[in-house]
């Protein structure tokens, strides 16, 4: 699972974003109308597509926001946030002298270089940043649930939330046995990238689905810092209520590779008190397809040329255009020397 659209950068809340709509249509019969009668038949026709794609994207955001309401509002969501953030707390001290601090950091590194790094190669025109001061400064409970989870973890990258219990005996494992299951069928069935328990008493991360270099990491100083991941835990942080909300809109997240990610985020209650944050990061795959039909543009009205795409406040796209996704080759060769190796290689 990825997010590949390259394309999309810019900040605009979704729920606020404009659509935009190109067509090239074909009419028949219309040497009997005159040019401005079609032209007013065809403005009608894009402006209905454009209310009815803006209220079906309205409709996919609220859909997921909705389903993320319920997640955080579920008995088993509290007692499991609850829970993880005890373990969290005790994991290193559980490990004891078993646990080597050296070889986990050196175990780190070397997943850095041979697996994170080469992925990120493949997504972006640079290599990845340096993160050996992340890894460092990492504190000892993020290093062993990291080793457990992600280094010594055996299912190849982007499947490394198929693991349900590391090796151990140690609370957190038990807690990661009786709750993944259940997590990661809520991510599947609701279509998010990654599900987040979030301590809002540390700022703490203390449980993820898919076992990114965010899994365990501290949303004030660690690899998701001053991310939208962090942005939208901050802004549900000190909720007022259960009814809090935050969602973001897309921009680069390093530990999904660079990818263009978005986040929202909602409180986790207990009783009258607040004791975290679930979020989600958000699936960019399902806007596009509801604002092209899952590519069937010539079964809403816009030919064999006409396109619909997302465009933002700050005038760049949030969603890719038809030609990138039927003929990327030929549209990259056709911007010629307009554009830098390193744009093209963002597409």
């Amino acid at each position: 699972m990825k997010i590949g659209q390259k394309l999309l950068v810019g900040a605009v809340a979704l729920t606020l974003v404009p659509l935009a709509l190109t067509a090239g249509l074909l009419w028949q019969g219309a040497t009997s109308l005159s040019s401005q009668t079609v032209d007013t038949q065809v403005q009608t026709q894009l402006s209905a597509l454009r209310d009815q794609k803006t209220q079906q994207l309205k409709d996919e955001v609220e859909y997921r926001m909705a389903a993320l309401r319920t997640l955080g509002g579920n008995q088993a969501t509290v007692e499991a946030m609850a829970r993880f953030k005890t373990a969290f707390a005790d994991a290193a001290k559980e490990a004891g002298k078993v646990d080597d601090a050296a070889a986990n950091r050196r175990a780190m590194l070397e997943y850095v270089d041979t697996q994170f790094g080469p992925e990120f190669v493949k997504r972006n025109p640079d290599k990845a940043p340096e993160l050996t001061a992340l890894v460092d400064a990492r504190d000892a409970n993020t290093t062993r649930l990291q080793a457990d989870y992600i280094t010594t973890n055996t299912n190849k990258l982007g499947e490394k939330e198929k693991l349900f219990v590391a090796p151990g005996t140690s609370s957190y494992h038990a807690l990661h046995a009786r709750y993944h299951a259940t997590f990661e069928k809520a991510q599947k069935q609701f279509g998010f990238y990654d599900i987040f328990l979030i301590d809002t008493a540390t700022d703490q991360i203390v449980y993820t689905v898919y076992k990114e270099l965010d899994f365990c990491t501290r949303l004030s100083e660690g690899i998701a810092a001053k991310t939208k991941l962090a942005e939208a835990y901050y802004r549900v942080k000190n909720a007022k209520s259960r009814d809090d909300q935050h969602l973001t809109d897309f921009e680069p997240y390093l530990p999904s590779y660079n990818d263009q990610a978005a986040f929202a985020a909602v409180p986790v209650f207990d009783g009258d008190r607040q004791i975290g944050v679930i979020a989600m990061q958000y699936p960019i795959d399902k806007i596009t397809t509801t604002i092209n039909s899952n590519q069937s543009w010539d079964k809403i009205g816009l030919g064999a040329s006409g396109d619909a795409y997302v465009v933002g406040a700050d005038k760049l796209l949030r969603t890719n255009v038809r030609e990138v996704l039927t003929a990327k080759p030929q549209f990259i060769a056709s911007m010629g020397d307009r554009v830098s190796p390193a744009v093209k290689a963002l597409i």
